[in-house]
């Protein structure tokens, strides 16, 4: 009886076969993208990423907030509150020297609504540079409502003067994730959208 040992089981030829297939197809694909197209996808799976820490405040028992530090355009620190419910960013309008206003042609989209309040009278502003650790964000345009409440409210629990709400078109723009137990947040490096 002769025996080959040059062919494989019919099973493991089969596996070959289909792990080839599947490798064409891959190939066929990437190289049917256009270069745009890859060379976006590219950016996005090889980001980079930054872990910034954050302070998390307990304002009342079992009541968070989270504040992140940011340098102004003229180097003075600034402290944020974290706001994922926020859809836009907004600064304290009695921070006037920081900022320029922007003649707002869209003014609803920044109009605010507050917890019990209502709507709350918003003007839109121009933020030349704000940088949280070496991400840097410039000419962010930010909702201007005044934060004296805020302020107040905090000054009972810490020192730091709360600038801003830091919303989700940072947030989501930046990728951001947020680590409670480390007490930390992660930005991309570079915007997303």
């Amino acid at each position: 009886m002769a025996f080959s040992f040059l062919s494989a089981p019919k099973s493991t030829t089969l596996k070959a076969t289909s792990n080839q297939l599947i490798r064409k197809v891959i190939n066929l694909t990437i190289f049917s993208l256009s270069e745009h197209v890859l060379s976006q996808l590219m950016k996005k799976l090889f980001r980079k990423t930054i872990e910034l820490p954050l302070e998390i405040v307990e304002l009342e028992e079992h009541n968070y907030h989270l504040m992140l530090k940011s340098r102004l355009s003229n180097g003075d620190e600034a402290w944020w509150i974290v706001d994922t419910g926020a859809s836009k960013t907004v600064f304290d309008r009695n921070q006037g020297q920081y900022f320029s206003l922007v003649d707002n042609t869209s003014r609803q989209q920044y109009q605010s609504a507050g917890i019990n309040e209502g709507m709350v009278e918003t003007k839109v502003g121009n933020i030349s540079k704000i940088q949280f650790g070496q991400i840097k964000i410039k000419n962010l345009k930010v909702a201007l409502i005044d934060l004296k409440h805020v302020n107040e409210i905090y000054q009972r629990y810490h020192d730091k003067h709360v600038a801003g709400l830091l919303g989700s078109d940072v947030l989501a723009n930046y990728g951001c994730q947020i680590d409670y137990l480390n007490k930390s947040i992660t930005f991309q490096t570079k915007p997303m959208l």
